[in-house]
């Protein structure tokens, strides 16, 4: 249903504006001829005059800054509401999706009674997959949540992280990144971390390097231990993000505006979520360009 233009709050502004500025003008011409009319000799109509006008023009910059503040708020404010419809939008596709998939791997067990063992364990895999997805999708919303309600709390453990990757990679291989290159070069790494919080930044990463990327092309995960931090980075051939795009990817609901983008899954938190697991770790995040095609996404942790 389309909504009244001459009813929004951003109309109403605007005449509001033009009704306050009209009314200005024309006090300040009353204000003028009743000066003239009081006062007979010049000197002292120039001096009433010039304090007249000296107020005026006081009230009327300021006036205008509060304009200019108003109407930044409402922008502002039209943005983020426009991000969170879009933020709706897709999350609402992204639920819908593996609950619809599992529903429909249930279905064909419980019509198709003859089905092989292998056939059943195939769709038993996908539905397992589903779910994780899902699961994925909920602990994300959750993660921002907390992010923003200040709630998330890291426990950090000692951790051998090329074994705790190595792990991931392996199952990433056989579900989200089975059409692509996986590859990773592990440096032996013991240091404290996160082991929940370091999963999602590992899941999120790789799966942005998935989705931008065509199938087959290479995504390598790299580990370098240095003597008091190590950098995890990753680097994909795919689509690649434009400089000016750059310190945007990390705002919450962002996604950038192109043709594949709007082809691809997402809700534009991953990075947002990131971002603040790697601020928590008190290290730092870049995202580069390949030389070839694609991003390098370099994440650097003190041990």
């Amino acid at each position: 249903m389309k909504t009244n233009k001459y009813k929004s709050p951003i109309f109403l502004f605007y005449a509001l504006v033009f009704y306050v500025f009209a009314q200005f003008l024309w006090w300040w011409y009353l204000i003028f001829n009743l000066n003239q009319k009081l006062y007979s000799t010049q000197e002292f109509q120039n001096k009433k005059f010039w304090m007249i006008f000296g107020e005026g023009l006081v009230f009327f910059v300021l006036l205008l800054i509060g304009i200019i503040a108003v109407r930044r708020a409402f922008k502002k404010q039209e943005h983020l509401n426009k991000k969170e419809e879009n933020f709706l939008l897709s999350v609402s596709h992204e639920l819908k999706t593996p609950i619809a998939s599992v529903q429909l791997f249930l279905q064909t067990l419980q019509k198709h009674k003859q089905l092989t063992n292998d056939e059943k364990n195939k769709i038993y895999n996908n539905a397992l997959h589903e779910v994780k997805r899902l699961d994925s999708i909920v602990t994300n919303i959750l993660l921002a949540r907390q992010i923003e309600g200040g709630e998330s709390i890291l426990q950090k453990e000692p951790t051998l992280v090329h074994e705790f990757i190595q792990n991931k990679i392996d199952i990433f291989k056989t579900t989200i990144a089975k059409n692509h290159n996986l590859t990773c070069q592990l440096d032996e790494v013991n240091a404290k971390i996160d082991k929940m919080s370091f999963d999602s930044v590992l899941t999120n990463i790789v799966e942005n390097s998935i989705k931008y990327s065509e199938q087959g092309k290479n995504i390598t995960v790299e580990l370098i231990a240095k003597s008091n931090n190590f950098i995890l980075r990753i680097t994909d051939h795919g689509k690649g993000i434009k400089n000016e795009n750059k310190a945007h990817v990390f705002n919450k609901f962002y996604r950038e505006e192109n043709d594949l983008t709007r082809k691809t899954k997402g809700t534009g938190l991953g990075m947002f979520i990131v971002k603040h697991i790697v601020n928590k770790h008190k290290g730092t995040i870049q995202l580069k360009d390949n030389q070839t095609q694609g991003l390098i996404v370099e994440i650097e942790i003190p041990n």
